[in-house]
């Protein structure tokens, strides 16, 4: 079996090839708009894997360009109304917070 893409286990890799070929910036997105609430932790296990990737950016001297919404809202949201439900703002507000307080100290976009 050959694996088409393989960036979560090949990152290093990746961006040394960004940096070889230049790119001044990374445009990446984050999944799962109101994780937090879905689980009813208050927190969200991912961040550490885009603070990997965010600070292989920068040391590499590639600005971080962060998407925190791409057409993708967790399927138990989408299910009690998605964003016709008021509640959605709220869940994503508190997304926003989590990103903000793992990633907001070295993203600017």
């Amino acid at each position: 079996m050959t694996i088409a893409c393989d960036h979560y286990h090949r990152m290093d890799q990746d961006l040394d090839l960004m940096k070889e070929l230049g790119v001044g910036s990374y445009r990446f997105s984050l999944r799962g708009p109101g994780t937090a609430r879905r689980q009813g932790t208050g927190e969200s296990g991912r961040t550490g894997l885009y603070r990997r990737l965010v600070d292989g950016l920068l040391k590499r001297e590639i600005e971080p360009t962060l998407t925190l919404y791409h057409w993708d809202l967790p399927q138990p949201i989408e299910d009690e109304g998605g964003w016709c439900a008021r509640d959605s703002v709220e869940r994503f507000g508190e997304y926003v917070d989590i990103v903000a307080r793992a990633l907001g100290d070295s993203v600017e976009r």
